[in-house]
């Protein structure tokens, strides 16, 4: 389970990462520096091919996109428990997929000598090849918080591996969910986020809270805090 986190810091700046875009164009392909070091010149940078694939077609890790799905489409449901209030509800959750996978084939483009080897791809492994799967998360609790219908993307490099995260809108939930952990109108930004994984069939996760805002100080000075914990865990632990 993730523990709660409380972060205050002092802000010199601001800076943030605009989300890759998917141009479209052919269906294979060279990601080029989008794998790359973005700033690090001694990373070690990997040449993304990318090819797209039907549902049924197995890749060369062994595996198709049905397969992926066979393993986790579920539904499954499971006991789940509230960190901050009573309750003990149960959870469901089955996986869909509207759109077709891409093959992600991750070759080693240059070494400066830096043994921090890394890839801007997914999961995090220097050039390892992976799969790239868009899907449907619907989830739902017995008592009414969530009835979500959640589009996110799968990267798997091993059937044995299966892990998803989707974000949440909390103002835009189609469940009765509201904070009691937080007041939301004292943050600038508050979010939730499913992470769920799949084992032998069974399933363990959570939902959990992210919130984030900056304060000014008579002296100018701009404190900004996050705060990070999970609401809904399964199973209970």
């Amino acid at each position: 389970m993730r523990k709660p986190i409380l972060v205050t810091l002092v802000l010199a700046a601001a800076c943030g990462k605009p989300a890759d875009e998917d141009t479209g164009g052919d269906d294979r392909g060279t990601g080029g520096d989008d794998s790359g070091s973005h700033g690090d010149p001694d990373a070690f940078e990997c040449v993304d091919t990318v090819t797209r694939l039907s549902l049924g077609n197995v890749s060369p890790l062994g595996f198709s996109g049905d397969d992926v799905l066979a393993a986790i489409s579920g539904p499954v449901s499971a006991p789940a428990a509230w960190t901050e209030r009573s309750g003990a509800p149960s959870i469901t959750l089955s996986v869909s997929s509207p759109g077709r996978p891409k093959f992600h084939d991750l070759e080693p483009a240059a070494h400066t000598g830096d043994t921090g080897a890394r890839s801007e791809g997914h999961p995090d492994a220097p050039c390892s090849d992976y799969l790239e799967l868009p899907v449907t998360v619907s989830f739902s609790s017995d008592d009414g918080a969530f009835a979500e219908a959640l589009s996110t993307t799968m990267w798997v490099a091993d059937l044995a591996d299966l892990h998803v995260d989707a974000s949440m809108d909390p103002a835009a939930l189609a469940g009765n969910f509201t904070f009691t952990e937080i007041d939301p109108t004292e943050w600038n930004s508050v979010s939730l986020e499913l992470s769920n994984s799949w084992s032998a069939g069974a399933i363990q996760g959570q939902v959990i809270m992210d919130a984030s805002r900056q304060t000014e100080g008579d002296n100018g000075e701009i404190t900004g805090s996050v705060w990070e914990a999970p609401v809904l865990v399964w199973p209970p632990g």
